[in-house]
């Protein structure tokens, strides 16, 4: 019996141990716990981004402005950015991140404002990476996808122009487009146009704490959530094509229509389209330069080239076109027609060519080069084949052909053996009694009758000189 109320004693204790402990957190508090702590503000963007999510998480110290972040978003964009401001023109500071020189190296940069126009790097900054806690769930680098961005700036909130007491602090957020990424470790690495872009708003008073927060994944703090907007750059994906096309199609048709079918009109007509496609394509390489900071002074060799090719392309068509309009006028050709033919032409072809494989990597799409280069080693092989044979029929034509009066040079002479009897001069030119040769003999010469003739009729006129082929 003592074991038995024993017994009950220590389960009535159990009992109560049990009662009196805390009930153990849901599986949404857990997660909420371990992934966006109370000291922090997050938003979550969960449009279209990839396949994922875009999420940024900041802490501050309104003790002495440090500044801690923390950014996620898939890795197929070219970059990921965010920055402090309502909007690109009078954003402070952008903070962004993108792949290195290998697959899971991530590069960091702290970008100033630009309107518009790609930012530049704001070398004094002060941004650093931040190391996270061992087995944190998101490490600094790139893995499973996905850029993991931490990063830490003392006085932080006061170089990026937040407000630790403000409810409503804007923020502006970006991805790259997919396959343009920069793959460097330098921080003032080129980039291209965002594809995608928006705004939101934090709480900042919801964000106060003095290390680095853990990344969240539900938002937090968020007052304010803009649109998501998509952005297309069309003027690169036109400025290559135009050039493309003028320099590996339009061009080169231009010369075999000229030395393939001799036709002169046909080659000005076909230049002339050409000019106009580089034309265009040109000037809206000035267009795209004052949106990159790579290309806003204009000193790169890709467009140093592109204007000297562009200049000896317009001063080839005024020759080519001069040179035609005085030989229709005297059929004599001119001294333009060398440098326009010998000159210009190989020298802008081969120029304009070349620069266009520069331009993809300066436009950072140098893997477009794996299929330029092998559709221009196809149509030089095609220019070297057609205008090879039409060397080669021409020159077989001319061996074959056999003047009017036949063959000469290797005829046999007429002998009397040949034909039985000797061969007599013609006796005299019967029933011609006008015209100064009546009673004319072979071999005889008569001055009067032949003073009466006059010139004969194929000198009336003047000399012609045969056509030559321009």
């Amino acid at each position: 019996m003592r074991r038995f109320w024993k017994s009950l004693a220590l389960a009535a204790a159990s009992f109560s141990h049990i009662a009196s402990a805390d009930p153990e957190p849901s599986a949404e508090l857990v997660e909420r716990q371990t992934t966006s702590s109370s000291n922090s503000s997050t938003w979550v963007y969960q449009g279209d981004v990839g396949g994922g999510n875009f999420t940024f998480t900041i802490t501050v110290n309104p003790q002495n402005d440090d500044l801690w972040f923390r950014m996620a978003a898939p890795s197929v964009y070219s970059w990921i950015g965010v920055g402090v401001g309502s909007q690109m023109k009078d954003a402070k500071v952008y903070f962004m991140a993108y792949q290195g020189s290998s697959s899971d190296k991530l590069t960091i940069s702290a970008r100033g404002p630009c309107n518009k126009c790609e930012p530049g790097y704001l070398e004094g900054f002060g941004l650093n990476a931040a190391t996270p806690p061992a087995g944190d769930p998101a490490p600094f680098g790139i893995s499973n996808s996905t850029y993991y961005f931490s990063g830490y700036v003392a006085n932080g909130t006061r170089r990026a122009g937040i407000d630790p007491t403000s409810t409503n602090q804007p923020f502006i957020w970006a991805v790259g487009p997919v396959y343009y990424a920069p793959d460097s470790d330098k921080p003032n690495a080129p980039l291209r146009e965002h594809s995608l872009y928006g705004t939101f708003q934090l709480d900042m008073t919801k964000a106060h704490g003095t290390k680095l927060p853990a990344l969240g994944i539900k938002e937090n703090g968020v007052t304010f959530q803009g649109t998501a907007s998509r952005d297309h750059d069309f003027g690169s994906p036109a400025h290559a094509a135009l050039m493309g096309f003028a320099f590996v199609f339009i061009l080169p048709l231009g010369i075999l229509a000229l030395r393939i079918l001799n036709r002169v009109k046909l080659h000005m007509i076909i230049q002339g389209i050409g000019l106009v496609f580089v034309t265009v394509a040109w000037l809206d390489g000035f267009y795209i330069s004052k949106k990159y900071q790579r290309s806003m002074h204009f000193n790169s060799p890709h467009q140093v080239i592109g204007i000297l090719v562009y200049l000896l392309l317009l001063a080839q068509w005024i020759t080519g076109f001069l040179h035609h309009r005085k030989y229709v006028k005297t059929q004599q050709p001119t001294v333009l027609i060398k440098p326009h033919k010998y000159g210009l032409g190989a020298v802008v072809l081969g120029l304009g060519i070349v620069n266009m494989a520069i331009g993809f990597p300066f436009a950072n799409a140098g893997n477009y080069n794996t299929f330029y280069v092998p559709i221009v080693i196809g149509m030089i092989i095609v220019m070297i084949i057609g205008i090879s044979l039409k060397r080669f029929m021409s020159g077989k034509r001319s061996k074959s052909s056999v003047p009017w009066g036949g063959p000469t040079g290797s005829a046999v002479p007429q002998t009397q053996a040949q034909y039985g009897a000797p061969i007599q001069p013609p006796q005299a030119y019967a029933g011609v009694n006008q015209g100064g040769y009546s009673g004319l003999q072979y071999g005889q010469r008569n001055e009067v009758e032949l003073g009466q003739m006059g010139p004969p009729p194929a000198y009336n006129g003047e000399a012609t000189k045969p056509r030559e082929l321009v």
